[in-house]
């Protein structure tokens, strides 16, 4: 569940599956799924371009490629639900730079 009243919605409007940065709601509709492995979102970038911050389905693509353990595979998954921000548009989410940047730095040590 996202932690402000600002973040993304448990699913886009226009499709009936989370959006990709809830890897937690998926793994618990679905405990077998594979969140290192989802298919990159259909809908891109359809909220416009935030200049501080990166859009969601980017977010996880970036980070997912440094989920080497379990460990790493949780922080990423846990920043991703709880950091997403929806657009200013209303058509998408994104993580903001800062939470990005302190990210790699935690699972990069």
């Amino acid at each position: 569940m996202c932690s402000t009243e600002k973040a993304c919605s448990e699913k886009t409007p226009a499709d009936t599956s989370p959006p990709p940065c809830k890897l937690l709601t998926i793994l618990a509709g679905n405990p077998d799924a594979d969140v290192t492995q989802l298919p990159p979102a259909i809908n891109g970038d359809a909220g416009g371009k935030e200049t501080d911050s990166v859009e969601c389905s980017q977010a996880r693509e970036m980070l997912m490629g440094y989920a080497t353990s379990e460990h790493k595979l949780d922080d990423i998954s846990r920043t991703l639900e709880q950091s997403c921000v929806k657009n200013k548009s209303g058509k998408g989410c994104h993580i903001k730079n800062d939470v990005m940047w302190r990210t790699l730095d935690r699972i990069c040590e």
